[in-house]
């Protein structure tokens, strides 16, 4: 009963170095499906696949080949001494980027991005008691010269806010502070700072680890 199945064959010396690295001295071996073997000084093939999809599978799957020229061939094992064989594909297997194309840009690098919403109301009171100017300066010193943070992004906004000792609802001038790091930070300690100084029931906060970039 004939059997059919696919040969990848594979051309030049880069595939035939490759293959002798996956080869370790054997004259052929299993590989990926099929059967891997070095023909002649410039040329290899792995037979044996059982299906095309699998062969073109087994191309896409080999850095070690890419730019080199191939082919695949159809065969069909008649017996055990003959076999009929027909290419029906060829070309030269895809490069990682071609030679004249540069690399693709490495990615923006991963930073931590720090957000707080810095409410102005004063706890106690429920009503705004340093100006808005004046809360910037307390939170440059805090940020700048407590904590060693050179570079932020300080926004004026507004909010609404349930007070937490009494249940009231305020609507109050608040300010956003943006931080970009390469590392963590301690932000709870500065966030306490902030509390004390402004008298602050809470300071909303957002941390995530975001791709961010200079340009």
């Amino acid at each position: 009963m004939a059997t059919m199945y696919y040969d990848v064959c594979i051309y030049g010396k880069k595939a035939v170095d490759a293959a002798t690295k996956i080869l370790n001295g054997r004259c052929y071996a299993d590989f990926m499906g099929g059967q891997i073997e070095i023909v002649s000084d410039d040329f290899i093939v792995i037979s044996y696949i059982e299906t095309l999809e699998r062969a073109h599978q087994i191309i896409a799957c080999i850095p070690e080949f890419s730019g080199c020229e191939y082919s695949i061939n159809d065969t069909v094992q008649v017996d055990e001494c003959n076999a009929r064989s027909k290419e029906i594909e060829n070309g030269i297997l895809p490069v990682p980027y071609p030679v004249d194309d540069p690399a693709p840009e490495a990615p923006a690098p991963a930073m931590h991005e720090y957000h707080l919403t810095v409410g102005l109301f004063d706890k106690d009171t429920e009503k705004q008691e340093i100006t808005e100017h004046a809360a910037h300066n307390i939170l440059a010193d805090i940020l700048i010269n407590r904590h060693g943070l050179y570079a932020y992004t300080a926004i004026n906004c507004s909010g609404v806010y349930t007070m937490q000792t009494t249940g009231h609802v305020v609507r109050e001038p608040s300010i956003r502070i943006e931080i970009v790091t390469d590392s963590v930070i301690d932000i709870s300690a500065i966030v306490a700072d902030i509390k004390s100084a402004l008298n602050q029931e809470t300071v909303m906060i957002k941390h995530a680890v975001s791709e961010i970039d200079f340009i």
